[in-house]
């Protein structure tokens, strides 16, 4: 890589920035160079060898940025969270230069930062003399499983006491209910004047992270991770009045080190409510309005459901040949649905030129009995229908416990990922309550072994991590509803 500005990074001390793919490569490039590389610097992240504030680093260390499409945002805001003009360097078409610290992104700053405190006084003017009694439940471009269902079930039992607020109207379907847009006043003055906030992901935002400072708020999270997280604990503003998850061993020794909250409580994730519900009573909000499981499986056979968790390089290659998947759905009269991260499905959508996608299940072309499920709608009141699961390191397999059926773990890249991801939050003896395979061969036959004697050796199992990790087994939306009248 070629400088701009003469610097040679040889046995000086650098970080990296952000602690993504992108800035994985471009440590290595800077380490096989002669840079001393002690690790990155992201205040997303937490984990081995990344630091949050950049104003911990000795004043001799470089921080290098990743070329990419927020370059200039992370520049920002490392200068805003301390770093050393002087220190800063990007990284663009193979060179390097210092950063240019402009005078109009010094004023964009300071404009920034005084608008922040007349901000945050008319916060606490309208949530002392302007006070709700709504719980609002917050989401930003995608409504998640959590947020819906809960969210759904509160409005039916007390509707004049929960709303939703979201940034993006457009990605829920089939719902009934009033939504206020975060974009327009009547959203932004229901988030500052709530009697408390549910989420069920990280956001962050100038007024949002004011309110979130000020208002009691509820993190219900997305799942039990396989793979460590960022979690919240580096943001100092954030101690949440309640953190819930779905097990008890999660939420005394994994969850306290990566989130901040004042109590951890395992009352479950309402996505999962539909694993002890009939049809007729679970959330179909979101789901394909024309279509529901059975008539698939009345067309070509009993559901397995393949979700794959996201890979962090975004690239997408899939993984076993779909004609030999077609042969065996028709040889095992089965269905297959596939059910994408949306950036996968997108490829998918492309690679196969699919209409009617956005809100159907669509069949393959020339692969009649392998469908992709919507990438954007709900799959859980399907997934409490499916035969079995096929997935990989995904949080779907701790949930998928409670419908105590087969799972099949599709592990083709263990290495690699391993390497990209690090550690696990778990061992794999406790994750993976089914077979692990390693190629499509495996997978062929793990899942025409099952079909064809009917053995469920995963059962034991099941039953036993369920009881190792203590995830709950009942309804979770009643108890949550109930802890947000509580919350004062």
């Amino acid at each position: 890589m070629r400088n701009h500005n003469n610097i040679n990074f040889t046995a000086k001390h650098v970080y990296v920035a952000p602690a993504n793919p992108a800035g994985k490569v471009l440590a290595d490039a800077l380490a096989a160079n002669g840079a001393h590389v002690l690790g990155f610097v992201d205040n997303l992240k937490t984990g081995e060898h990344i630091v949050n504030d950049p104003k911990s680093l000795s004043p001799q260390d470089y921080i290098v940025v990743a070329e990419g499409p927020f370059q200039e945002a992370i520049c920002n805001t490392l200068l805003t969270n301390g770093a050393q003009p002087s220190r800063l360097i990007t990284a663009q078409q193979g060179y390097f230069s210092q950063y240019r610290y402009s005078w109009r992104v010094r004023l964009k700053n300071l404009y920034d930062a005084v608008s922040g405190l007349f901000l945050s006084s008319f916060i606490n003017i309208v949530a002392n003399l302007a006070p709700s009694r709504r719980v609002v439940y917050y989401t930003e471009d995608f409504i998640d499983n959590n947020t819906l269902v809960a969210w759904q079930y509160h409005s039916a039992v007390a509707p004049q006491t929960a709303i939703l607020v979201a940034k993006d109207l457009s990605t829920i379907t089939g719902n009934a209910l009033p939504i206020l847009s975060y974009e327009t006043l009547s959203g932004k003055f229901a988030l500052m004047r709530a009697k408390c906030v549910v989420i069920d992901h990280e956001y962050q935002g100038k007024l949002f992270d004011l309110v979130r400072a000020r208002k009691p708020f509820v993190q219900m999270f997305h799942g039990l991770p396989y793979k460590f997280l960022a979690g919240n604990k580096h943001f100092k503003h954030i101690n949440d009045r309640a953190f819930i998850s779905s097990s008890d061993y999660f939420n005394e020794h994994i969850f306290p080190t990566m989130f901040g909250a004042e109590r951890y409580l395992t009352l479950g994730y309402p996505r999962n409510d539909v694993f002890f519900q009939r049809p007729a009573d679970r959330c179909w909000v979101n789901t394909p309005a024309a279509q529901k499981p059975q008539s698939i499986i009345a067309e070509t056979g009993p559901l397995w459901v393949y979700m794959p968790t996201f890979r962090d390089n975004g690239s997408f290659e899939m993984p076993f040949s779909l004609a030999q998947m077609q042969t065996l759905c028709e040889q095992k009269q089965r269905s297959l649905i596939l059910k994408f991260h949306p950036f996968v499905a997108k490829q998918v959508i492309q690679m196969f030129e699919l209409t009617g996608i956005d809100d159907s299940v669509v069949a393959l072309p020339g692969f009649p009995n392998i469908y992709l499920y919507p990438t954007r709608m709900n799959i859980y009141p399907w997934l409490a229908d499916a035969e079995l699961l096929i997935t990989d390191y995904s949080s779907v397999a701790f949930d998928f416990l409670l419908a105590d059926k087969p799972m099949v773990f599709f592990q083709y890249d263990y290495d690699t990922y391993y390497q990209n991801r690090g550690a696990f939050t778990v061992t794999t003896e406790d994750f993976a309550a089914g077979p692990i395979v390693k190629n499509q061969n495996e997978l062929f036959t793990a899942l025409a072994q099952l079909v064809s004697s009917g053995a469920d050796t995963g059962k034991e199992k099941r039953s036993a991590l369920l009881a190792k990790l203590k995830i709950r087994n009942e309804l979770a939306c009643p108890d949550i509803e109930a802890l947000t009248r509580e919350i004062q």
